[in-house]
């Protein structure tokens, strides 16, 4: 039986080297040590039972309190859904980390992660939009379709420049390739 990965190298694995500083601070502290926990404990989850758990379980429950919420008129509805962010949040990097750090990637897995995010992104701010219409409040109506537009925005625009640039320093990529879609990047 191989050797196991002791905390601090499957951390150096794990961990992507150019996370965002709010992830860096808030949930990669947690997810790598669970990622761990899974790994050396052996537990028989894998990283694409996670994204189907988050695609099929988080999601619609994110949906489904924020749509109860003002139709019950139960305000904590809102709280449960912003802990379930969270916890959908925690499960996105929960993931990666299990795949990356126990070397358990796979080209799949990569595409239902990347299919999950964007169904689990659209749900919540379809539904914030939807209760802002209810409501009649303009901070959720507008606020949710600026979120919707900033999101996009960085997904396709700003992800794509920062990634193109970290490859063409890696001389991975020439400068005329970056919207020419010869390199597919997230």
């Amino acid at each position: 039986m191989p050797r196991k990965m002791n905390f601090g190298e499957f951390e150096k694995k794990a961990i992507l080297p150019f996370d965002e500083i709010s992830a860096i601070y808030t949930i990669d502290p947690i997810s790598t040590r669970l990622a761990y926990f899974i790994y050396k404990k052996n537990i028989k989850i894998s990283p694409n039972n996670i994204t189907w758990f988050r695609l099929l379980v988080q999601g619609p429950l994110i949906f489904l309190c924020l749509f109860l919420a003002p139709f019950l008129q139960i305000r904590a509805f809102y709280l449960i859904s912003a802990i379930m962010l969270y916890l959908v949040m925690l499960s996105d990097t929960l993931d990666g980390h299990l795949a990356r750090g126990a070397d358990r990637r796979s080209a799949s897995g990569g595409f239902l992660d990347i299919i999950s995010d964007r169904i689990v992104i659209i749900i919540f701010i379809a539904s914030l939009f939807s209760i802002g219409m209810f409501e009649q409040n303009l901070f959720l109506i507008y606020g949710s379709t600026l979120l919707f537009v900033v999101k996009m925005y960085n997904m396709t625009v700003i992800n794509k420049v920062y990634y193109f640039e970290q490859d063409f320093r890696d001389k991975t990529v020439k400068s005329g390739d970056l919207f020419s879609g010869l390199k597919e990047l997230d």
